[in-house]
This record gives C-alpha cells, sequence and structure tokens, in this order.
C-alpha cells in the first residue's frame, strides 16, 4: 500500500479513538470510507498511533541517510521551464541541457504528471478513403456469402504495416 496522506492519518487517528482502540474496526472504517478492499495493516495503523502519542503530531520524523541532491525544488523548477520553451524535445537532450542523469529526470518527469510515450506515425486519410473502405466491406461480404469457405480461408493479421507511399517495415518480413 502506498504512503498514507496526513489527512488520512488524521482520519485513522480519529477512527482508531472512536472505536475504542480496534485496530479491525479502525481498518474496516477505513475501507468503507475509501471504499477499497485494501487498509493500512495493523504495524501501519500501531505506527501512526504510536507516532502520535510521541510526538503529538500526524508528520513523519525527519529522515536520516543521503539528502537529495538531483530532485531539488530548484532542479523541478528549471525542468517546468525547459518544459514550458519546448515540449518536444528528448529526454537524452533534456538531461544534458539540465545536467541531470536521464534516470533522474525520467523520475522527475513522471512525479509531475509527465509520461513517456513514442510518436506514431500514422497514415492520411484521403476523401475516398471512406468509399473504399466501404466497397471493400461489401465485396468482402458477397464473397463469404458465395463461398461457404471463404472465412474458413481468409487470414487476417494485424502484424504488418504498409503505407500508402509503398514503404513496408522490412522488420516484419522476417522469417
Amino acid at each position: 500500500m502506498s504512503r498514507i496522506s496526513p489527512k488520512g492519518r488524521t482520519l485513522i487517528i480519529e477512527w482508531y479513538f472512536k472505536s475504542n482502540e480496534s485496530i479491525s474496526e479502525t481498518q474496516l472504517i477505513y475501507r468503507r470510507h475509501y471504499t477499497t478492499r485494501n487498509s493500512p495493516s495493523a504495524k501501519a495503523i500501531r505506527g501512526i498511533i504510536a507516532r502520535f502519542r510521541d510526538q503529538q503530531g500526524i508528520s513523519d520524523m525527519a529522515r536520516s541517510g543521503r539528502p537529495r541532491t538531483v530532485r531539488t525544488a530548484q532542479n523541478f523548477e528549471e525542468l517546468e521551464r525547459s518544459l514550458e520553451e519546448d515540449a518536444s524535445t528528448s529526454t537524452r537532450r533534456r538531461s544534458k541541457e539540465l545536467g541531470i542523469s536521464r534516470t533522474s529526470l525520467r523520475r522527475m518527469l513522471r512525479e509531475r504528471g509527465y509520461f513517456p510515450y513514442k510518436v506514431q506515425l500514422v497514415q492520411e486519410l484521403q476523401p475516398r478513403d471512406n468509399e473504399k473502405r466501404l466497397e471493400y466491406a461489401m465485396r468482402l461480404q458477397d464473397l463469404a456469402n458465395n463461398d461457404p469457405y471463404f472465412l474458413k480461408k481468409l487470414i487476417m493479421s494485424d502484424e504488418a504495416h504498409f503505407h500508402l507511399d509503398g514503404f513496408i517495415n522490412k522488420q516484419n518480413c522476417q522469417g
């Protein structure tokens, strides 16, 4: 289960004390409130309650260990500016421009709600294409009506990509 928000922790504390300090009842209320099958584990609830009793609050304790050096607020601001200037720049080029590793840049982009995608080129539909498609469908329907075994002999696949200009993806023709 993912980290519980401060509001979620506050609700858990309220439910825990309203249910006479019953963890199972707190989990049930949590599932009903968030309409989910999952709820925080008993250990997680005990930890939230212990932290509340020790610190008189719900905030996380300061983390020990190495501080973040790349995913800082300043780097996020630079990334936002870079995205505003040109959103179509590749992650490879953007990481060099910002002086951030590609992995960290990808993490930062994902954290901001951006996801990787590959631009796909598609054929442009011409005005006559709809008529051609209709003619083709009617022709196949006639063949199916005239030959009872036609559909059993017909093989269709979406494995190969053909283009109107005659270009064929050679990777699809390997045997």
